[in-house]
């Protein structure tokens, strides 16, 4: 089976709450309620079109694409990442972010992102393949096979030719809206279907998470509240789930990494 490939649309409807009004006591954290999903197939696209209603205390909701870098509180250039303080650094050359694991646990947030962070060693240099088979100290980073060939190892190129493979950690916090696919089985039960996992290189990896914008920006610190509408789609959505049930998991975040809660959106068969 080839690679699913993705389509992602936005679309929102929020207003902040001000003025003359009595501001509503919401919660920083955000709150999300499903509303509906409507299934198309148009032009050869398996479309579905997700409404979910939000509200949030502060209105800090929304990344925009361009937004990928770490922004820190201070000069010491050390984040919080999977519970361990990390020296954050960054290449001159092509911009990735790499990081060296300082020892220090951690319990906070940073605000970063990126996609992904090159795992480096205590002299700034990346973590290579080779130094897996070779340095006793790395022997057990996963093997550069499915599913650890997209999400652990990055292939460097140049001209086209592989020239280097390097060890990656990805950023759950690069996308603000998380999307999971689950698959009914036979008992009754659920199981996510993870196309990070699924597919082999080139075409694994991939995931329907995905951005919305800045939702309000005239009065920050304002509660806010709508509907953001969403689509995810895919040549490919409705032969990979072919008379197999599915519903879907749906969590976002704001700004500060805050997580709302977990809905899950009614079951729907292709």
């Amino acid at each position: 089976m080839r690679g699913i490939s993705k389509i992602l649309l936005f679309n929102l409807i929020a207003f902040a709450i001000g003025g003359c009004f009595e501001q509503p006591e919401y919660s920083d954290i955000p709150q999300i309620e499903f509303e509906n999903m409507v299934y198309k197939r148009v032009d050869g696209i398996d479309s579905l079109t997700f409404f979910i209603s939000f509200k949030d205390g502060n209105g800090d909701l929304g990344l925009e694409t361009s937004e990928t870098g770490c922004f820190l509180s201070g000069n010491d250039n050390l984040i919080c990442f999977q519970g361990k303080v990390h020296a954050l650094y960054r290449s001159s050359e092509t911009g990735e972010y790499g990081i060296v694991d300082t020892g220090a646990t951690c319990s906070g947030t940073t605000g970063c992102y990126t996609s992904k962070f090159i795992i480096l060693k205590p002299d700034q240099t990346p973590i290579r393949y080779s130094d897996k088979r070779t340095n006793p100290e790395y022997a057990n980073l996963p093997d550069m096979t499915k599913p650890y060939n997209c999400i652990n190892w990055q292939r460097v190129f140049n001209n086209g030719i592989i020239t280097d493979t390097i060890f990656i950690e990805r950023n759950s916090d690069h996308n603000n809206f998380e999307i999971d696919f689950l698959v009914k089985n036979l008992n009754g039960s659920f199981t996510e279907f993870d196309f990070t996992k699924e597919f082999d290189f080139p075409n694994c990896g991939i995931s329907f998470d995905g951005r919305f914008p800045i939702l309000f920006s005239d009065r920050p610190g304002s509660p806010l509240e709508g509907v953001i509408r969403f689509r995810i789609g895919s040549p490919f959505l409705r032969t990979q789930f072919s008379l197999k049930t599915l519903k879907f998991r749906i969590q976002i975040k704001d700004r500060a990494l805050n997580r709302s809660n977990i809905i899950e959106t009614p079951e729907i068969t292709f």
